[in-house]
């Protein structure tokens, strides 16, 4: 079996956890790879594994390993692209809705991506098309979000939005978040919008402080095609796809639709869903009744 583990050069501040990851799955005979940010400080791990380093994902790889917190993940995804190779999230960060807790690998969870022992589920993502020149990164798609943002902070943009050819609504706002449902729980959440299933597939539009009190989240079909123009004061608005940020002209267009590619996101438990809202959004526990 051949494992990529993934993480940012941050992991030097939880070497012993590192290590504990490589040490489970060379004990058990299996190929490790990691990529540029892993490698450059696998210096500073006890025990030395020379491990090579991988630039760009290969169909050879059995599963990567997420190292860290969702941002983290998101760089995975990314940076898998179209391989549809199966990622874990191993929870090196903070608050977590795509990864699993650090605690969890064993031996006993290397034993289980071995034998495929392992609920993966198949997370929807975003297209960005640009009808008018070049992609806005080599993988333009999206596990969480996409936005459409102000460029400054001193006005609001308008974001004129066409589902299928017809007129939806003109943003008057701070921006605009379209999300999967897997990022329902994200940027998405904390301006309102709802928690979808990702089973469900939707798209989701959720305005950010818009000047219009009227104006709600909408959860949309995951076959539509949706097209925006940008207004502002500002020459250019600012475009995100998940961890990724750029500028762009006010002149440009979007296009944004589901995207052909899915994500494989690999489960220790059947419910994790369920579950993660629970425990990370504290649902069902009465603060009132707290003790200490």
């Amino acid at each position: 079996m051949i494992v990529t583990l993934f993480g940012r050069a941050s992991v030097a501040q939880k070497m012993k956890q590192f290590e504990n990851v490589i040490k489970l799955l060379v004990d058990a005979g299996h190929d490790v790879l990691l990529n540029e940010s892993l490698y450059s400080i696998q210096g500073g791990l006890q025990n030395p594994f020379n491990l090579s380093k991988i630039k760009i994902p290969d169909d050879a790889i059995d599963y990567v390993l997420s190292l860290g917190g969702d941002g983290t993940m998101l760089e995975a995804v990314t940076w898998i692209g179209d391989k549809a190779i199966p990622v874990l999230g191993l929870n090196f960060g903070r608050l977590g809705f795509l990864t699993d807790t650090v605690a969890s690998f064993t031996a006993d969870t290397v034993k289980r991506l071995q034998e495929k022992d392992l609920v993966v589920d198949e997370r929807s993502m975003l297209l960005w098309t640009n009808p008018e020149g070049e992609p806005i990164r080599r993988f333009p798609h999206a596990l969480n979000d996409i936005t459409i943002q102000r460029a400054s902070s001193s006005s609001m943009i308008t974001i004129h939005v066409t589902i299928d050819g017809i007129p939806l609504n003109s943003y008057w706002a701070d921006g605009l978040i379209i999300s999967t449902p897997t990022g329902s729980t994200g940027y998405s959440l904390s301006c309102g919008g709802p928690i979808i299933h990702p089973s469900t597939k939707n798209i989701v539009l959720t305005p950010i402080a818009p000047h219009n009190l009227n104006i709600r989240p909408l959860i949309l079909d995951k076959g539509v095609k949706i097209a925006i123009e940008v207004e502002a004061r500002d020459p250019q608005f600012l475009a995100t796809l998940d961890t990724h940020s750029v500028f762009l002209d006010t002149s440009r267009h979007v296009e944004i639709s589901s995207s052909p590619y899915v994500t494989k996101i690999c489960r220790l438990q059947n419910n994790y869903f369920t579950g993660a809202i629970r425990d990370k959004l504290y649902w069902g526990i009465d603060k009132r009744n707290s003790h200490g």
